[in-house]
């Protein structure tokens, strides 16, 4: 950050750093004039007499200060850059998750995940994690979270097969002992598989019931 600079009064600041200009000048306050050669009819810029500067110290504590808040602007950038890496890297396991290790081709459960920031420093955080596979062995390592390698994504053959269809309500009737069956399509598939010779048909309790041969 500059330092507040206090300029001659009549002076306004240029777009040259450390220069200031005066109002009344024949440049206007831009600090610059347009001049010509003699041996030529290009124009070009020319610093303006009336330019005013700080002294030295000055301007070497300004800059002094002004590298210091860049290296703490690098140094908060460094360390939001290192820490997005890391949760990156670490993915969506927590502790107590259990997933698929594409790397390993089985099942992990999350024991721990341990992040060190070494001198408080977030631009040097690292992390490891420790987890159990089923076959019981405990491992502490460091490997990234990785979807191409199959993070997450258990084999078809592992997954948790489909929960299976509704069934249809003409289909939902069982003929048993004692019960009413409204459906002859259901009744004429259990008889034929269980071989029953008599049920009752759909009747009312305290109706007459037809027989099925």
């Amino acid at each position: 950050m500059d330092l507040v600079i206090v300029p001659p009064p009549g002076y306004c600041k240029t777009r040259m750093r450390w220069l200031w200009a005066r109002v009344t000048c024949a440049c206007r306050g831009d600090g610059e004039i347009i001049v010509y050669d003699d041996d030529s009819d290009l124009p070009y810029p020319q610093p303006c007499d009336c330019l005013w500067s700080p002294d030295a110290d000055t301007i070497r504590t300004s800059e002094a200060a002004r590298d210091a808040e860049l290296r703490a602007k690098r140094a908060r950038l460094e360390a939001v850059d290192q820490w997005q890496s890391l949760c990156a890297q670490i993915g969506p396991r927590y502790g107590g998750l259990r997933y698929w290790s594409g790397r390993h081709q089985q099942f992990h459960t999350v024991a721990t995940i341990n992040v060190v920031v070494p001198g408080g420093d977030p631009a040097r955080a690292t992390w490891s994690m420790t987890e159990r596979s089923d076959n019981g062995n405990r491992v502490t390592h460091s490997a990234p979270w990785d979807p191409a390698l199959g993070d997450g994504q258990a084999p078809l053959v592992l997954r948790r097969p489909p929960s299976p269809a509704p069934i249809p309500p003409e289909l939902r009737s069982r003929c048993e002992p004692g019960c009413y069956c409204h459906s002859r399509f259901a009744i004429v598939r259990l008889a034929s598989r269980t071989g029953v010779a008599y049920i009752r048909w759909g009747r009312p309790p305290g109706g007459s019931a037809d027989v099925a041969p």
